[in-house]
């Protein structure tokens, strides 16, 4: 009977190793979206502020010529 009992514990002892082993990549996996996700969103800012400073940079330039132009600058666009 102690041979069997020695078989489920070398068994429980694989299983809670295999289950470490997951755990660890599930973690590595989470960080690895976490940063993929923060440079995303340092895209997406970026993004806006140099549209920002193209909109400024064009109206500063044309400012004079708009009315002469009849034309007006959006700054959605």
């Amino acid at each position: 009977m102690k041979k069997t009992e020695d078989h489920w514990m070398s068994i429980s002892d694989i299983m809670s190793g295999l289950m470490i082993v997951f755990m660890f990549i599930a973690v590595t996996f989470m960080f690895q979206v976490q940063n993929e996700q923060r440079q995303k969103d340092e895209m997406i800012y970026n993004y806006a502020v140099v549209k920002q400073e193209i909109y400024h940079a064009l109206f500063e330039e044309f400012k004079n010529d708009l009315p002469k132009w009849n034309a007006e600058m959006e700054r959605r666009n």
